[in-house]
């Protein structure tokens, strides 16, 4: 995992230690926190909860809108490059790409491959040998800068992956540490869950 997160991070990524316990919380902290006019869920297991929440989304934009954030779900991590994979079954649409300027994925420690030749290996194995149509992978980028700010946008979005660890989260990849009110906010609540 740390090789997963070390990758990621360095390539541009936003990551976020979470358990099962607090998962919830902080993803409704940082969509409440970042005031998304619009946010794009794809993951109908999260729908019960933003409504709970009182977090306004959507299920479905139209191919020409954009959203301020989409919300994905992936079961394919590549430690070796800090890749995130999307496939079909679980996002919906056929490239996350031009969506939002902020990509939110939840995924969880045991979706961790080591390459990309071990996540496609799964994959087949779990559908009968036959691989899904389109799997989408894609590595965080550093944003574009304008007057010293960080610039994301639909074509080159924000990466936030909110990995629900199974061991112990405050003892491996530690959350990064820079003047984000959300990334303050989510060490606070970090030094409060232990």
């Amino acid at each position: 995992m740390v090789e997963f997160v070390r990758h990621f991070r360095g390539a541009g990524g936003k990551y976020i230690p979470c358990t099962k316990d607090n998962l919830i919380p902080r993803l409704i902290k940082i969509a409440q926190g970042q005031q998304y006019g619009t946010l794009l869920n794809t993951s109908p297991n999260l729908g019960q909860f933003l409504l709970k929440h009182h977090v306004r989304h959507v299920t479905a934009v139209n191919p020409m809108e954009t959203v301020d954030a989409a919300l994905f779900f992936s079961d394919m991590l590549i430690a070796r490059t800090g890749a995130i994979g999307f496939t079909p079954s679980v996002s919906l649409y056929p490239s996350v790409r031009n969506l939002a300027r902020d990509i939110i994925v939840v995924s969880r420690e045991r979706c961790i491959f080591r390459d990309m030749e071990d996540a496609l290996t799964y994959q087949l194995s779990r559908n009968n040998n036959a691989p899904n149509p389109i799997t989408e992978f894609i590595c965080p980028s550093q944003p574009e800068k304008a007057d010293g700010a960080d610039v994301f946008t639909p074509q080159n979005p924000r990466f936030i992956l909110m990995m629900v660890e199974e061991n112990h989260p405050q003892e491996s990849a530690q959350p990064e540490s820079n003047n984000s009110n959300e990334t303050q906010h989510e060490s606070q609540t970090e030094e409060s869950d232990r």
